[in-house]
């Protein structure tokens, strides 16, 4: 397991890494060069699951782990209606994701000495409660419409306390949405793939001090949303395409089936 940060290393560094180390005996906390400079760190060895202190290398069963500490992560928090509601303990559900979730993964961030660049984006689906064609054509339907506010931009990890600082003015900001649709109906797919575009042509223009990417989408649902097959597939290819990890937290308990799930 390698462990590197405050670096760009594309896929060539890192195969080139391994054929360096074929053949040679590694050990935890040693030291990586790469190109006349120190490019990782050894983080741990195992061999059959169990840790060990060193071990030898070979380039076709050894399979290697490279963990960046210096990744862009964007946060994608979706303002729904169950997120601006109260939580079993009292607080509302947004207040508990600031000062539960978001504080401790910042906490863990900080132990284990990443310097992450993070961007956070609230996002939801604004519903018009009375809209004007409402009583012209006698329908139920709702006017709705997708909004995006970016709170921070690349911020360093090592700034959380800011982070959460600006997140919390913008929850109690005025122009905030209040009607907004619920978790299941929002555009939790759409954020997603406006969110991985943005590093769909990273290798054009990249960010020479980080290596990775990923998105985290908190969202205040079950885990269950609505969308249609042409969303879902097209956001598919691009996440598989350009290898974007997302990762999607949900803020209620589990249900009793598997999640997420993305219906159509």
């Amino acid at each position: 397991e390698l462990f590197f940060r405050e670096q760009r290393m594309s896929r060539a560094d890192l195969w080139r890494i391994m054929q360096q180390l074929d053949g040679t005996v590694v050990h935890q906390g040693q030291k990586i060069t790469y190109l006349g400079s120190a490019a990782a760190e050894v983080e741990a060895v195992y061999l059959d699951g169990c840790s060990m202190a060193s071990a030898y290398v070979n380039q076709t069963k050894t399979r290697p782990i490279f963990r960046s500490g210096s990744a862009r992560y964007t946060l994608l928090i979706q303002i729904s209606k169950e997120m601006l509601e109260y939580w079993i303990g009292g607080d509302l559900m947004y207040e508990r994701m600031i000062n539960g979730y978001l504080t401790e993964l910042f906490r863990r961030w900080e132990l284990l000495k990443v310097r992450h660049q993070v961007s956070v984006v609230l996002f939801g689906r604004s519903v018009d409660p009375q809209p004007e064609h409402a009583l012209s054509n006698g329908g139920p339907e709702r006017s709705v419409q997708d909004f995006f506010h970016v709170v921070v931009s690349d911020l360093p990890s090592v700034r959380s306390s800011e982070l959460l600082r600006k997140l919390k003015q913008a929850f109690n900001d005025i122009n905030l949405p209040r009607q907004v649709a619920l978790a299941a109906k929002g555009n939790m797919l759409e954020a997603i793939h406006i969110a991985a575009m943005d590093f769909a042509n990273d290798s054009i223009d990249p960010h020479l001090s980080s290596t990775g990417t990923s998105v985290i989408a908190i969202t205040a649902g079950a885990g269950v949303f609505e969308t249609s097959h042409e969303m879902l597939r097209s956001t598919t290819q691009l996440l598989m395409g350009n290898s974007i990890g997302v990762d999607i937290v949900s803020l209620s308990p589990q249900p009793l089936h598997p999640v997420p799930l993305f219906s159509y």
